[in-house]
């Protein structure tokens, strides 16, 4: 399971693949935001280097499935 995650903040998308989880955040932000033109590649994907505030796309962890509330389906 992949998350986009704005860090520190909240939560924007979920999927089976980092493609579906960019497509659910896209469902949850501004319709004019430059970030609906992302792509997997555009995210940072190492959470623990992101500044706070900036998005990023990572697989799920037990422990930032409990910081964003995320059921990992008995994980």
């Amino acid at each position: 399971m992949y998350l986009v995650i704005q860090k520190g903040y909240a939560l924007f998308g979920i999927g089976d693949t980092k493609e579906e989880a960019v497509e659910d955040m896209k469902e949850w932000i501004n319709k004019d935001s430059e970030l609906q033109d992302w792509t997997p590649t555009d995210f940072e994907s190492c959470y623990n280097s992101a500044n706070v505030g900036q998005m990023v796309l990572v697989e799920a962890t037990k422990e930032l499935a409990e910081d964003y509330d995320v059921d990992l389906g008995g994980e």
